[in-house]
């Protein structure tokens, strides 16, 4: 495994995939490109098909497609996600977020920072260990872990579960 940092335009796409196409022209058929999006897979795999190299199309997935390939726990669907954390908001009552809490914009905006949140790596814990927060914080990683708790009672997975568990 491989991993390359660098400032926008500095050309780590074209070295990845360079070095990529080299090793699938020297025979090397035990390899796994994950790239952000589905529309990055399309792409590489035409460029690949344009010059000629032979490959299997599993040799190109979307990050969402290897963590999908890559543990045994489903994603949480994004509509059941939304229900609960409505139903969650609805519960707890929290006064902070007593004028908004019953109205789709809230869920969806929780369910964004959630995800924003889960991205990064960040945990409820991670989040509660941190001083000096603002006055909504606590109120949602109690709500973060609520949701969380209520998820993997579902039988599914937060995406930053899901992503820790390939590791």
């Amino acid at each position: 495994m491989k991993i390359i940092r660098g400032a926008p335009g500095t050309g780590k796409t074209a070295l990845v995939f360079r070095e990529f196409k080299e090793a699938l022209r020297a025979g090397h058929t035990d390899l796994r490109i994950v790239v952000p999006t589905a529309t990055l897979v399309r792409h590489f795999q035409h460029e690949l098909a344009r010059d000629g190299v032979v490959f299997s199309p599993r040799s190109i997935v979307s990050l969402n497609r290897f963590i999908t390939d890559s543990t045994e726990s489903a994603p949480i669907p994004d509509g059941l996600l939304r229900a609960i954390v409505r139903d969650a908001l609805q519960r707890f009552k929290f006064p902070e977020f007593a004028a908004v809490a019953t109205t789709e914009g809230m869920a969806a905006t929780v369910v964004d920072t959630l995800n924003l949140f889960e991205n990064a790596g960040c945990t409820p814990d991670k989040l509660a260990s941190i001083r000096k927060l603002g006055p909504h914080a606590k109120p949602f990683e109690k709500l973060w872990r609520t949701v969380r708790d209520h998820v993997r009672q579902c039988g599914f997975q937060l995406r930053g579960d899901l992503l820790r568990s390939t590791s």
